[in-house]
């Protein structure tokens, strides 16, 4: 990925810290302080019931975690990108790229999800595939233009699960 695509990610990121708090907190009215935290990028815990809609046990959806820390605190470093870059309603690729100290973080759950808070459809969720070197990847249909909003869910056995708020703006 080329320097100006990473700063496109970056500055994604700092725009959806403000915005993402409904769906980290499971997109209920009255959502508590801690979604809010969480989204800014705080310290502080939130719940959430799912990165799917399909009603999938926890077995069967590896993605289905019950209580998340952000990325910063589990000591993750997260990268997202997509190709193409703005991401189209179809066949857009997203690639997170997961390190921990600086190290590539092989072996994780990596699950993507997003949604368009403003129409009333299904959003997207799905867990990537392992690329290798701490990269993870899946395509995506999101199937309208606009702004989505979602999270990157880091779930590394022995380690807290991790979320870390995203937006796409699909061209």
């Amino acid at each position: 990925m080329n320097k100006a695509g990473r700063i496109a990610v970056i500055a994604v990121i700092a725009v959806v810290a403000f915005g993402g708090a409904s769906v980290l907190a499971g997109g209920e009215d009255g959502a508590d302080d801690a979604g809010t935290d969480l989204a800014a990028g705080a310290g502080g815990r939130s719940t959430t019931t799912s990165a799917s809609d399909d009603g999938e046990d926890r077995e069967a959806n590896p993605c289905q975690v019950s209580d998340v820390v952000p990325v910063a605190e589990a000591g993750y470093e997260v990268t997202v990108a997509t190709e193409p870059n703005p991401p189209a309603p179809e066949d857009t690729s997203i690639e997170v790229l997961v390190q921990q100290d600086g190290a590539p973080v092989s072996g994780a759950v990596v699950c993507v999800s997003a949604e368009m808070s403003e129409m009333n459809h299904a959003g997207v969720s799905k867990q990537t595939d392992e690329l290798g070197e701490g990269r993870y990847g899946v395509e995506v249909d999101f199937g309208m233009r606009g702004p989505w909003r979602g999270s990157v869910v880091v779930i590394d056995p022995g380690q807290p699960a991790a979320s870390m708020p995203v937006s796409f703006d699909i061209q």
